[in-house]
């Protein structure tokens, strides 16, 4: 009996002494690692927040900036996802991650690889009011001819200057570029300086 109550409470200090070892490995490496990841997202803030002060509706300039931010984000992933924050930080950090790949490499808009340079060949956009998936290069090149008859909602105020409902035609590439990548970009912009703040 005695040496049966030996034995569990040595299991007991064993088990013990590996958890404290682990917890001890633990904060060693995110005391190590945590800085470097704050210079990254400290990096990261700064360039979103430039980013964030766009305002235009000229589509080209609104795709430029879309593939601007695409650059930083698959540039960031490229450095890998943050894994050294603080336990109380872990459900933040989790949104942040998931956000970080919802905008990376090989994505729905984003077909770029891992450590490819984003361009206008592997951004593609479509997808919505029934226009096909293509590359931002063909959508640059569409000839304003090309027009879509649509109902126009407050969202698309950039290029209605309406915040009525009516209905009309647009160039493809206008419209689409002023609802889906502008909100798209604008959101997502949003979303990360949100996560980046409260982990800082």
């Amino acid at each position: 009996m005695i040496r049966k109550k030996a034995d569990t409470c040595y299991r007991q200090h064993g088990w013990q002494r590996k958890t404290n070892r682990k917890n001890r490995y633990r904060h060693f490496i995110q005391r190590e690692f945590q800085p470097m990841e704050t210079r990254r997202l400290v990096k990261l803030r700064k360039e979103l927040k430039k980013l964030s002060n766009f305002s235009n509706s000229e589509p080209r300039k609104i795709i430029a900036w879309n593939l601007e931010f695409f650059d930083i984000i698959s540039r960031f992933q490229d450095d890998g996802y943050l894994k050294y924050q603080p336990p109380e930080k872990k459900h933040i950090c989790k949104l942040f991650n998931s956000l970080i790949a919802q905008c990376g490499h090989q994505t729905d808009w984003n077909h770029s690889k891992k450590g490819e340079k984003i361009t206008n060949q592997n951004i593609v956009y479509g997808g919505i009011l029934n226009l096909p998936m293509k590359p931002a290069i063909y959508w640059l090149n569409l000839p304003k001819s090309c027009k879509i008859e649509c109902n126009v909602y407050p969202m698309f105020s950039d290029i209605t200057k309406s915040s009525t409902t009516a209905t009309k035609n647009f160039w493809i590439t206008e419209l689409l570029a002023n609802s889906a990548v502008k909100n798209f970009t604008r959101e997502n912009i949003k979303k990360l300086l949100c996560c980046i703040e409260e982990l800082l």
